[in-house]
């Protein structure tokens, strides 16, 4: 003999009629959107060149900032402007102290 709990499950509702499957299926489909706008979506070719020449030219203007970000290099506030000015100057002269040692002239 087949039990009663077992017929109750092969025997379901219709779908319409069952409000915890219309609930179960929009979380399922909110969860889906949800992955589906996080996942990393595939850059064209012309996109991904557009993006490096702007990060390369902004890096190029800001030689402090590529210094800290990219290179990971711990850099103090006068090390972020000595940095900054050699990077937009034709001649640059660096005089420091306390024990800094001095950077002399440079030409770019």
């Amino acid at each position: 003999m087949v039990s009663k709990k077992l017929k109750e499950q092969f025997q379901q509702k219709p779908f319409n009629d069952n409000i915890e499957q219309k609930n179960k299926l929009s979380q399922l489909i909110a969860t889906r959107k949800n992955r589906e706008e996080k996942r990393i979506k595939s850059i064209t070719e012309e996109k991904r060149r557009e993006q490096v020449i702007k990060w390369t030219s902004f890096y190029r203007r800001n030689w402090n900032l590529y210094a800290a970000h990219r290179l990971k290099l711990h850099l103090h506030p006068f090390q972020h402007i000595m940095i900054y000015f050699i990077g937009v100057s034709q001649v640059w002269w660096g005089i420091a102290s306390k024990q800094i040692y001095c950077l002399g002239q440079y030409e770019v």
